[in-house]
C-alpha cells in the first residue's frame, strides 16, 4: 500500500471481537483466515451506509473545491470602509443617557449608605434629618413587634 491509500483507509471495528488474545493475534497477523461475520446487518441498512459515505465524499470534494476557489482577502483598507455614515441614527437616546450618569462621589460613605438603604428617599430634605431615619426604624420594629 501506498502513502495515500493507507491515509484513504477507514476506520473499522476489529475483524474479530473475542476476548480470547490468542484468536486476536492470530487474526491480526494472518490475513488469510476467513473471519465469522459479528452479526448479521441488513441489506438496506449498508445500502444507507454506503449512500452516506458517498454524500459525504462528494461534500467533501465540493467543500475543497469552494476553499481552492475562495478569494483571498487583501490586506488594506477598502474606499466603502472609508466612508463615514452621516445619516446614522442610534435607537436610543444620547441626552437621556448623559442625563441618568451620576457623577457624585461615592467618597461620602453617610450619603452613600442612605441612599443604597433607602433608595431615591434619602436625597429628599425631610429624610436627610437623621432623627427621621432613626424615627422611621423605630416606628417599623415597634409596629412589627
Amino acid at each position: 500500500l501506498t502513502s495515500s491509500e493507507k491515509i484513504d483507509k477507514k476506520f473499522g471495528f476489529p475483524r474479530w471481537r473475542s476476548n480470547d488474545a490468542l484468536t486476536a493475534s492470530l487474526t491480526a497477523s494472518n490475513g488469510n483466515v476467513p473471519i465469522p461475520p459479528d452479526s448479521t446487518i441488513p441489506e438496506h441498512r449498508l445500502l444507507k451506509r454506503q449512500q452516506a459515505e458517498q454524500t459525504a465524499a462528494q461534500q467533501i470534494k465540493v467543500l475543497r473545491l469552494e476553499k481552492d476557489l475562495a478569494k483571498k482577502l487583501q490586506k488594506g483598507k477598502s474606499l466603502d470602509s472609508l466612508i463615514i455614515q452621516l445619516d446614522y441614527q442610534p435607537w436610543y437616546d444620547e441626552n437621556q443617557i448623559r442625563q441618568a450618569i451620576s457623577r457624585e462621589s461615592i467618597a461620602d460613605f453617610d450619603a452613600t449608605r442612605k441612599r443604597f438603604e433607602y433608595g431615591q428617599q434619602a436625597y429628599l430634605p425631610e429624610m436627610t434629618s437623621p432623627s427621621t431615619v432613626s424615627g422611621r426604624h423605630s416606628k417599623s420594629i415597634t409596629q412589627s413587634i
